[in-house]
């Protein structure tokens, strides 16, 4: 049962959680928004190849400033100290080196998955191989995204954390499902 503390029924405590829940809101409304541009596969997984270079650099560099990155490398930095800080650095020189070496060959296949780009340059063994380790990845990829989110919320807020763990995940798979990479894009930079 969902029980609130008498101390978080003050005004300052209200507004926090109708602010949350306005976030929430929002993020399920720019789903919905983006399920309108999204008619095709290409256009659900890839955004129709249509980003200009400065919102696919801000969703790739939110993606990997995540919600599990910034807990992981605040908690490295206090253990570490500083020299921690050359993780984030390693995998932001990774991705200039991507963007700058890679994407154009990556473009020029017109395939859409990791795995499809595997199985073209290898065999269909190895293309499936690459898809269950990425199935692999991406499932505690975002795991850790939700619950670093939960995790966040339930230092704000007054409620249970598995309650903020179940309703992180109905918001974050629904906002995808419905809008595809059009919504991931409109939440790291507004491109709708």
């Amino acid at each position: 049962m969902l029980t609130i503390p008498k101390q978080w029924l003050t005004m300052d405590s209200m507004l926090i959680i109708i602010i949350i829940i306005c976030y929430l809101a929002m993020l399920t409304a720019i789903g919905i928004y983006a399920s309108k541009k999204t008619t095709t596969s290409l256009g659900f997984f890839l955004a129709d190849r249509n980003l200009g270079w400065f919102p696919l650099t801000a969703t790739i560099t939110a993606t990997t400033v995540g919600g599990s990155a910034t807990i992981v490398a605040g908690g490295r930095i206090f253990t570490d100290g500083l020299p921690a800080l050359w993780y984030d650095f390693a995998g932001a020189l990774g991705l200039i080196i991507l963007g700058l070496y890679i994407a154009k060959k990556v473009r020029s296949t017109g395939l859409i998955t990791l795995p499809d780009i595997t199985g073209s340059l290898y065999d269909t063994q190895t293309r499936f191989t690459a898809a269950i380790l990425i199935i692999i990845t991406e499932i505690a990829w975002v795991a850790l995204l939700i619950q670093a989110s939960s995790f966040i919320l339930s230092v704000i807020l007054p409620i249970d954390y598995m309650y903020l763990l179940i309703g992180s995940t109905v918001v974050f798979v629904m906002y995808t499902i419905i809008g595809g990479q059009y919504a991931v894009v409109a939440i790291s930079y507004n491109s709708l």
